[in-house]
């Protein structure tokens, strides 16, 4: 019955062997989540840059399409009053 007593109060008891690793494992944990953040936060940059340059390249093709087509335009109007006019 002692022995049985004695080998519980020695399993609850932590050492601090296993404190310090707990510790480390906390501290290492952190840091990797620290470091996935940090990730996640430029690969959001990264992102919103791209967004940028292409809603800027979107309204300069969007600009020059217009640019095009009107002078098609025109010059469909402009052969064809010079036909009617012959």
């Amino acid at each position: 019955m002692f022995g049985a007593l004695l080998g519980t109060l020695s399993q609850s008891s932590t050492t601090t062997a296993q404190k310090r690793r707990a510790d480390i494992e906390k501290k290492r944990l952190g840091k990797v989540h620290e470091r996935n953040e940090e990730l996640e936060d430029e690969k959001r940059r990264k992102r919103e840059q791209l967004d940028t340059v292409r809603r800027n390249e979107q309204k300069i093709w969007e600009a020059q399409s217009v640019n095009s087509f009107s002078t098609v335009n025109r010059t469909v109007l402009i052969r064809g009053a010079d036909t009617i006019a012959t």
